[in-house]
């Protein structure tokens, strides 16, 4: 389900069991307290996508504290030859349920898309 700007973090706890949240906040990061609701709602996972290293570093410490540890982070430079750099974070509860994000661990369920003349390769994993 996706929510909408007008909605509200706050309402998260609300919406019931969730195995795994995408955030993808402005620049200026996460505001205040969303931390924390993601953590009230009790979601396993979160995928944190992050383009200042300064807001990423500023809420990641926020998430550590409302109980959740990183993972993985992943510098993506989408914009060449500039500074803008997206970095992409996974987060869990230490108590998650499941394989964990360690998409190497299960290297069954995972397809890699390497494409010719290209200095990349996609890994797709089902979690």
């Amino acid at each position: 389900r996706q929510m909408c700007k007008e909605t509200g973090a706050r309402e998260l706890p609300t919406l019931g069991h969730l195995d795994a949240l995408v955030v993808d906040p402005p620049r200026a990061g996460l505001a205040k307290g969303v931390a924390e609701s993601i953590a009230a709602s009790k979601a396993e996972r979160v995928a944190y996508v992050s383009c200042d290293p300064a807001t990423w570093a500023r809420d990641i410490a926020r998430f550590a504290e409302a109980g959740y540890e990183l993972v993985r982070a992943m510098p993506v430079d989408l914009f060449p030859q500039t500074f803008h750099v997206e970095t992409v974070s996974i987060l869990k509860r230490p108590n998650a349920k499941g394989p964990g994000m360690n998409l190497h661990s299960r290297p069954s369920i995972c397809k890699e898309l390497s494409f010719a003349n290209a200095d990349f390769s996609i890994r797709s994993c089902k979690l």
